[in-house]
């Protein structure tokens, strides 16, 4: 059996990268609401359109997209707001995935735990519907 590939990045900085970049896109989706849509960001931004859709899909960031976002998000005089743990424990998770396969597996995590929140008759988090109403299409 053949042995899989090592990634070249440790699984702390893996981890620490995919925080990283799902607090960033939390941050961006509450800018995006409050600008009316990705697409008027990305022009508020001087950003193409496309690569910040891709970004909000949960694609990498390409560098530029990072750097500007990061650049304004650290800008903001506002107090930026905090992903809950449990989407940032998603994006851990989805991060080990092909990306061609991380949207869906968030979608799929939330839905078993929102069926064990209902099985066990617990009240669903807030922050499950959020990820369902951000990922789910």
């Amino acid at each position: 059996m053949a042995k899989p590939a090592q990634s070249p990045i440790d699984p702390f900085t893996a981890a620490e990268y995919a925080i990283g970049f799902e607090s960033l896109r939390f941050v961006t989706q509450v800018e995006a609401a409050e600008a009316g849509s990705v697409a008027a960001l990305a022009r508020e931004l001087a950003l193409p359109v496309r690569s910040l859709r891709r970004f909000m899909a949960g694609e990498d960031p390409s560098p530029e997209i990072w750097k500007r976002l990061t650049d304004h998000t650290r800008g903001l005089a506002a107090e930026k707001p905090l992903a809950p743990v449990g989407i940032l424990g998603f994006a851990v998770t989805a991060a080990a995935l092909p990306s061609h396969l991380r949207k869906e597996a968030r979608v799929r995590m939330a839905y078993a735990l929102v069926s064990l929140h209902e099985e066990r008759g617990e009240a669903v988090p807030g922050w499950l519907n959020a990820v369902l109403n951000l990922w789910e299409d």
